[in-house]
């Protein structure tokens, strides 16, 4: 995504898909794109990079403050994953919470030989300050569903506290309806009682989001937010596909 901060403007927004069942190696696939995409030729004032990791979790800042990093995601993560993965960790709800998160070691070395001292943030960082800013809108319990092809993150709060956050990853619709209603019943919520927010790879033909309106009251698709700006071509894309990304420039 280009963005213009000063004007708040989206101006340009550029999708690559990895190959997955190609011989070359995603990490190759990357390297090839900042050398031969014209786009990451060009001089910019400032560059970010985000990552979306499907292993995080929500750390109370003074168990953090207790803990070492990597012994605190060894109890939480996969050995397997830890092993081959850096531990990283950046402050959200206000400086209570910490956000932990396995980032792919590659990744960062690339990012930065092509743009040096530029470090990879969690995209997550952002999702969770936005749902921690809105309102409940007179219901008592809120929740955002952020989804990134095969995972999903949800977050749960009420009007004064944030209560509960996790990463799923899904195979099926069944799959990811399984794991949403989990969390529900785990958080004695009433589906008829409560709205979704859903934001990310689903729009309103998607089967993810047919596959809630049959068990949840209110199923609301995110908006790409107002305060930015968007060239025509942007507008007519997929509202809700892009938020998380958006949130970045506000």
């Amino acid at each position: 995504m280009v963005f213009d901060a000063d004007s708040l403007t989206v101006q340009e927004l550029v999708s690559y898909q990895f190959d997955n069942d190609s011989s070359i190696t995603q990490d190759r696939q990357l390297k090839n794109l900042f050398e031969t995409e014209d786009l990451f030729q060009k001089r910019f004032k400032t560059i970010s990079a985000w990552s979306f990791s499907a292993y995080s979790a929500l750390c109370p800042d003074e168990l953090f403050r207790q803990t070492e990093s990597e012994q605190w995601a060894r109890l939480y993560f996969p050995e397997k994953e830890v092993e081959h993965r850096l531990v990283r960790n950046s402050s959200v709800l206000g400086n209570q919470a910490r956000l932990m998160y396995l980032s792919s070691a590659v990744y960062e070395r690339l990012i930065d030989n092509y743009v040096s001292g530029v470090k990879v943030k969690p995209i997550q960082t952002r999702t969770i300050d936005y749902v921690l800013s809105k309102d409940t809108s007179g219901n008592e319990y809120s929740v955002y569903i952020f989804i990134y092809g095969h995972h999903f993150e949800v977050l749960v709060k009420t009007d004064t506290t944030f209560i509960f956050y996790n990463v799923f990853s899904y195979t099926t619709e069944a799959d990811f309806i399984f794991y949403v209603m989990h969390v529900l019943e785990a958080l004695n919520m009433d589906p008829t009682k409560i709205q979704i927010h859903l934001a990310g790879d689903i729009d309103s033909s998607s089967k993810l989001y047919g596959g809630m309106l049959r068990y949840v009251r209110e199923v609301i698709l995110l908006e790409r937010p107002k305060a930015l700006r968007y060239p025509s071509d942007i507008q007519a894309a997929a509202s809700s596909f892009y938020f998380p990304l958006f949130l970045t420039g506000l």
